[in-house]
């Protein structure tokens, strides 16, 4: 008997919760799903190994211009009707571009809610973003900053559309590098496309490196001193410092570009002049002489009263030592 009613009881507890749930029961049309959007750094988004940041160049000098370079890709089997980028850092913005994997491309126009308005964004569409900050911190060792992808620009629904006030944030980070001997940017205009150290050579500073950028909108950075490993032969007879350069990615799609070492004297191994220094090129000696028209890998070599200027065209990033 004792069984009977727990059994009974139980069952009537349970009709009851069921119908309780049925009365609150929320109808499944009234439930805003986020779509289903990934986002990630870089400029492939099918990259098989993802980059960890969309930084570039990856370190720059403090005070000096960086680019961001992200996406946004919907993988969700509907179309959301408006998709835009919020931007929010503070005081550095300059200005952003983006294309779609589709083919359409255009210029964001940054406003206060938003940098970057897309318009419709369809299934498998990836949306890519390059963001340019215009200057870093003048101090520190990083500058964050964070965007937020969304379905509407400033987080309130629009009227007519079917957005639902959808945010996507994404965060990232630059590293700063004051060092004297470190050099680094994001080219922003065809004014300024030289990127370099401490060119006051002496006891203090004996090597300093120069790139002339072959195009915008890309990082470059350059560094020599005691930070930078060797890049000479094991079994060359090397001296000085190693100058270490990156110019974007590295491919030689922008074509030929010049870099310019200024060698101290108290730095050259004696016996070594103008006419048979030997240069290397991330351990393989250069062994073409630069003509009137350079064409890369070529080098120059030009005698001046602090030591010797080596001039050489690449068309790959890497190190240049001398022997």
């Amino acid at each position: 008997m004792i069984l009977k009613r727990v059994s009974r009881t139980l069952a009537t507890v349970g009709l009851s919760v069921s119908l309780a749930l049925g009365l609150i029961a929320v109808p499944a049309t009234s439930l805003a799903a986020l779509p289903l959007v990934h986002t990630g750094w870089g400029t492939d988004s099918n990259a098989a190994v993802p980059p960890t940041t969309g930084a570039t160049p990856l370190t720059v000098k403090p005070g000096e211009p960086v680019a961001f370079q992200i996406w946004a890709r919907d993988d969700d089997t509907s179309t959301i009707s408006q998709f835009y980028l919020s931007e929010l850092s503070v005081g550095t913005f300059l200005s952003a571009t983006w294309t779609k994997s589709t083919g359409q491309s255009g210029t964001c126009a940054p406003a206060s809610t938003y940098i970057c308005s897309f318009g419709q964004l369809k299934p498998t569409v990836t949306v890519y973003v390059t963001a340019v900050f215009k200057k870093t911190p003048t101090s520190g060792l990083s500058m964050g900053v964070d965007f937020a992808f969304s379905t509407t620009g400033s987080g309130v629904s629009i009227t007519g559309d079917n957005s639902h006030g959808d945010t996507f944030p994404i965060s990232d980070s630059v590293a700063l590098n004051s060092s004297a001997d470190f050099g680094g940017r994001y080219i922003t205009g065809s004014t300024l496309t030289t990127v370099q150290n401490n060119l006051t050579l002496g006891s203090g500073n004996k090597q300093s490196t120069i790139v002339f950028s072959p195009v915008t909108g890309i990082g470059v950075t350059v560094e020599d001193g005691p930070g930078v490993g060797s890049g000479c032969p094991s079994t060359a007879p090397c001296f000085g410092e190693t100058s270490e350069i990156h110019v974007g990615d590295g491919s030689s799609q922008y074509g030929q570009f010049k870099v310019v070492v200024n060698l101290f004297s108290s730095e050259i191994l004696s016996g070594v002049n103008a006419n048979n220094i030997v240069v290397y090129h991330n351990g393989v000696a250069i062994t073409t002489i630069c003509a009137k028209a350079p064409v890369a890998d070529c080098y120059s070599v030009a005698k001046v009263k602090w030591g010797l200027q080596v001039t050489i065209w690449l068309h790959q990033n890497g190190k240049l030592s001398f022997g």
